[in-house]
């Protein structure tokens, strides 16, 4: 019995419309392989080098992309957050193996897809195809754009367009208090810790955050000074450059 019902159930109205549209003309042996699960936060979806099985739709939670280096070092390079579909780009380009590692960062729900039902699916559904190359090419537009910007930005600024994705995608009541280490940041970011260190403290200094224990924490005055700071120091209004979404 196909699970799609329940799965739409899970998501916004928004949200259903599309996946209805995505799925309008998927057979019946694809629905029935579909599988509800809920996977608790800081657990691993897909692991980079192991075989391919199965194409995820994020319903609900979060998830982030890791990218484990020779050297030992850790990566985190994208966020993902409903209504999104991970490790389908592999399985569409002939690629046996998951490229990156998929990690929950909030109990997350997905629907889970068996790898060669999928193929066989978009192999002949246009409707689906084209949706999915039309993510594809925002993605890769998008991204391109976000490169170039990327490059030019300095450590502080660098670390000041991260703090707005990440508030604008985690804000609570209270603001956001953030949990990880100097090392993990540094990591995300892709520079040392000695320069993150003097980032920290240079908007520590000009009020752009606050340090609560050693963690950085950011409230609605802090996320409004930073989303200006950003706009002055790279030219451009805010756009959020840490989420893929399923259109």
């Amino acid at each position: 019995m196909s699970c799609i019902k329940e799965a739409l159930s899970v998501v916004t109205y928004e949200e259903q419309k599309r996946l209805e549209r995505f799925f309008l003309n998927c057979p019946s042996e694809v629905m029935d392989s579909m599988k509800l699960i809920q996977i608790p936060a800081g657990r691993t979806v897909s692991r980079a080098g192991e075989a391919i099985s199965s194409v995820y739709i994020l319903l609900k939670g979060s998830l982030q992309g890791i990218d484990e280096q020779f050297d030992g070092r850790v990566y985190t390079f994208l966020s993902f957050k409903p209504v999104t579909i991970v490790d389908d780009f592999e399985v569409l380009a002939g690629i046996v193996e998951y490229r990156v590692t998929i990690n929950t960062t909030r109990d997350s729900i997905l629907l889970m897809i068996p790898a060669h039902f999928y193929l066989k699916w978009l192999k002949h559904d246009v409707n689906a195809l084209f949706m999915r190359i039309q993510e594809f090419a925002q993605d890769m537009t998008e991204q391109s754009c976000r490169d170039r910007q990327y490059l030019f930005l300095h450590g502080v600024d660098r670390l000041a367009l991260y703090l707005v994705n990440i508030y604008e995608s985690h804000v609570g009541a209270h603001g956001l208090r953030l949990k990880k280490t100097r090392n993990e940041l540094s990591n995300e970011l892709g520079y040392s810790l000695k320069t993150l260190n003097r980032s920290v403290k240079k908007l520590q200094e000009e009020d752009f955050i606050q340090i609560d224990s050693g963690k950085i924490f950011i409230d609605e005055f802090h996320y409004e000074r930073l989303k200006q700071f950003v706009k002055q120091r790279t030219g451009t209004n805010h756009t959020d450059n840490h989420d893929r979404v399923f259109y």
